[in-house]
């Protein structure tokens, strides 16, 4: 463990370790341990993949995931069980490639029914990372999402990011969706 000291009020704790010791402490804070063994397997699989994955990319960061749902949520020893451990050590080695390069392997909790593409979301083609119909997160309670916002709200996103001069928000539209139906590129006039 590493602990760097970024200014008086910030110190980032950088935990080094081998990938398959990693993994035992990401397995059960991805998926319930009480699933079947096949569906650990391949969650196995993916988390694996995803981690090398990112360590490719980013060679050049301090670390190469975070301990949380922006990358892996990795709860460290108190996630590890005796069956995890053994499905990580039984698909130990075991990636994902598309035309012998890994893939990115992102993945989530919940879809709303249908996955997006890959080169939707992130900069990335990569053809296994295709929409599709999904039926299995139906009963989840995080199987749609909104949120609200005021026009002052984002008013000063829009003066953060964009346009510190920004008065008033006048119109918000979307100006384009994605094949699932997403929205895209959203033009806030201001």
């Amino acid at each position: 463990l590493h602990l760097l000291v970024i200014s008086t009020d910030k110190i980032i704790a950088i935990n080094h370790l081998e990938l398959e010791d990693y993994l035992r402490g990401v397995l059960a804070g991805e998926m319930p341990k009480r699933w079947p063994v096949n569906a650990l397997s391949a969650q196995a699989i993916a988390a694996r993949t995803y981690a090398l994955f990112q360590k490719g990319i980013n060679q050049d960061q301090l670390y190469d995931v975070n301990a949380d749902v922006s990358s892996q949520v990795y709860g460290g020893i108190a996630n590890e069980t005796n069956i995890t451990d053994q499905i990580v050590r039984d698909t130990e080695g075991v990636v994902m490639v598309y035309d012998a390069m890994l893939i990115p392997a992102f993945y989530h909790s919940c879809c709303d029914g249908t996955t997006e593409m890959g080169s939707q979301v992130f900069d990335i083609s990569a053809p296994p990372l295709r929409s599709v119909l999904c039926g299995y997160c139906s009963d989840s309670p995080n199987y749609t999402w909104s949120t609200t916002m005021t026009t002052a709200e984002v008013l000063r996103i829009v003066q953060k990011r964009f346009d510190p001069d920004a008065q008033m928000v006048l119109d918000i539209r979307v100006l384009r969706k994605t094949p699932s139906g997403r929205n895209k590129i959203i033009e806030i006039k201001t």
